[in-house]
């Protein structure tokens, strides 16, 4: 209760609201049961005119609270089919997707912003201060734009009914291409809290490609005297979302690994110049250099960063033919 309390003062949005809602309900209901164990059931005029004549005190809470569970079902749903439906449009851009989870104030939210440099991005040294999924664009060395997507938080000992009801923030982090896990290296439980956030993904049925690809990032290193590291912590990565250390390697990193999720290739194309082949390519890949053919000026030479599929669509309208 305590924890849906504090969940309750960081909601702002109506979905996260709704969220914190659906987790209060087995709490709400073992609190009836618990205030009435024992007690003999009462039925009165005044309750038997809210729930029909002889129904007792305890079954008309109940039924209000059952009622109240069925509507909040309905509206998570539709928040699940709206959030389906900007996944779909996601997809069919072909951005990939970087899923940012972490234990509660890890830095998640820090380190997105030095990723992308959002301006409007504020994060907050408190608990649970991220309870709405929020996607940011972002830019690799590749030049292929990805989406780095804010989850809430996880806590250890988190009631399974909780996680249940987060699922449609957490589909997020399920239906990405990479999760970055960020801990807090400077937390003295920091082991323990990368054990617990392993844990929890492993209740979430992730798919064998993307346990693959976690990238274990330590931040917060500004915060550790000798400014190292823990090796024993196995992260893959140290950096410090505040100072920026760290980060340069931390985005080639990403780059190389999303390449490999998403099944793109770095290839150089030589293409006619001010064709239709380059603008082709400039709206369907990310294109990461530029240059002219010196055996021929009318031709450029692209390096550009593209899915297999893309690849394939690019050689049918334009090479054989």
């Amino acid at each position: 209760m305590m924890v849906i309390q504090i969940f309750k003062e960081h909601a702002v949005s109506k979905e996260a609201k709704l969220q914190v809602a659906m987790a209060e309900i087995p709490y709400l209901r073992m609190r009836i049961k618990g205030m009435h164990e024992g007690a003999p059931d009462h039925s009165g005029s005044n309750v038997a005119a809210i729930g029909g004549p002889g129904e007792t005190y305890i079954e008309v809470r109940k039924r209000i609270l059952n009622t109240r569970e069925m509507k909040l079902k309905g509206l998570l749903e539709k928040v699940r089919n709206q959030r389906a439906l900007l996944r779909n449009k996601r997809q069919k851009l072909e951005c990939p997707v970087v899923a940012v989870v972490g234990y509660t104030n890890a830095g998640k939210t820090s380190l997105i912003k030095a990723l992308t440099g959002e301006i409007s991005l504020q994060p907050k040294n408190h608990l649970f201060a991220t309870l709405d999924v929020t996607a940011h664009s972002g830019v690799l060395p590749s030049r292929l734009k990805v989406l780095y997507v804010d989850t809430v938080g996880f806590i250890s000992d988190i009631p399974i009914n909780l996680i249940e009801s987060f699922v449609a923030t957490l589909e997020d982090a399920m239906l990405a291409d990479v999760i970055v896990h960020v801990c807090d290296v400077s937390h003295p439980d920091c082991k323990a809290q990368i054990e617990t956030v392993t844990k929890t993904l492993g209740q979430l049925n992730l798919s064998q490609n993307l346990l693959d690809n976690i990238l274990v990032v330590g931040n917060k290193l500004d915060l550790l005297p000798d400014k190292v590291g823990n090796k024993d912590l196995n992260c893959n990565l140290f950096v410090s979302a505040v100072t920026n250390e760290g980060l340069d390697d931390l985005v080639i990193k990403l780059d190389e690994v999303i390449l490999k999720a998403t099944g793109r290739c770095c290839v150089r194309m030589r293409v006619p110049s001010g064709g239709e082949e380059s603008r082709w390519l400039y709206k369907n890949a990310a294109v990461t250099e530029v240059i002219a053919d010196n055996n021929n000026s009318e031709f450029l030479l692209m390096t550009v960063v593209i899915s297999e599929a893309q690849l394939m669509k690019f050689r049918h309208n334009f090479i054989m033919h």
